[in-house]
């Protein structure tokens, strides 16, 4: 285990909001009024995830959803990715009823590519989190689980996979993504944006607003893949120091926890920093006992 998954969901809700601001604003402004309609739909899916203790139900968060529509006249992949976060952090070990409830949250006028792009990323972060395959194998693992009818899909994943490969320079590969017209765009820069430097979250959210493919949300999705991948202590120090005093910050940080502690089990997740540092809690079958540590029952 690299990170304790707590600092992975931190990382994850944090790490968006981050991305997104800095991306819009070039500042640490994390007021909810600079926030996307759908990062503004997200944290509200994550304050009524703890209000109601985990119980979700698709048909009330549709109502919120609407007003994506109002103001894009469409609804993409893109927004569902940002705003279903909290979601798909909460229903991380959980694949096969998370995709369930995702697959009533997708609009049937969406074609296949934009619906396998939202399967795609929820399977993504679910793999990220569960620390089950290295970054540089996450896109040929995606490929096979990809729905063989979502074939724009399938190209835009083969040919990032080719510019990670060949280590194409970023001018070319900025200029490809960026005339790309598909609707699930902002989710497959993301993915090149993350596993081009997995490690370093800077660079990361850096690459990202550099793809003119709708930046903020292409920000905003690279941000949560490193905060996943690498934790909440990636994010860069003078990041941190710039928004901690804003209580935005502090609050998706409280949240965050709460989250974990439902996640974990907790029923009334209140002052549970203390036990919540100390105990060793990771996604299933990612702590192991070691052979040589003989273990009495």
């Amino acid at each position: 285990m690299r990170y304790s998954l707590l600092s992975r969901f931190q990382g994850g809700l944090l790490g968006s909001i981050i991305a997104e601001s800095y991306a819009k604003q070039k500042q640490f402004q994390l007021g909810t009024e600079q926030l996307s309609t759908a990062s503004k739909i997200g944290n509200d899916t994550l304050a009524h995830l703890i209000k109601t203790r985990g119980q979700w139900e698709p048909e009330n968060w549709l109502s919120g959803i609407s007003s994506i529509d109002q103001e894009k006249n469409r609804f993409d992949s893109n927004d569902l990715a940002v705003a279903t976060l909290p979601l798909n952090l909460f229903f991380h070990d959980s694949p096969l009823i998370w995709q369930q409830k995702l697959l009533t949250l997708i609009a049937p006028e969406l074609d296949f590519d934009s619906q396998g792009a939202i399967l795609l990323w929820s399977k993504a972060i679910s793999l990220l989190l569960s620390e089950k395959l290295a970054p540089s194998d996450l896109i040929s693992q995606l490929l096979v689980q990809l729905d063989p009818k979502a074939t724009k899909l399938k190209g835009q994943l083969e040919q990032i996979q080719a510019f990670l490969e060949t280590r194409s320079s970023l001018d070319r590969v900025i200029a490809q993504l960026s005339h790309s017209q598909y609707p699930q765009g902002a989710i497959t820069s993301a993915l090149y944006c993350f596993l081009a430097t997995p490690e370093d979250f800077r660079l990361c959210v850096n690459r990202a607003q550099l793809v003119e493919t709708s930046i903020p949300l292409t920000a905003n999705l690279t941000g949560a893949m490193a905060g996943v991948y690498n934790s909440s202590l990636a994010i860069p120090i003078q990041w941190r120091v710039a928004s901690a005093s804003l209580t935005t910050e502090w609050t998706i940080c409280k949240q965050a926890e709460q989250l974990f502690s439902l996640w974990s089990g907790v029923y009334q997740p209140r002052d549970t920093d203390d036990l919540l540092m100390q105990a060793a809690v990771a996604a299933p079958q990612v702590i192991q006992k070691r052979a040589s540590l003989p273990i009495k029952k």
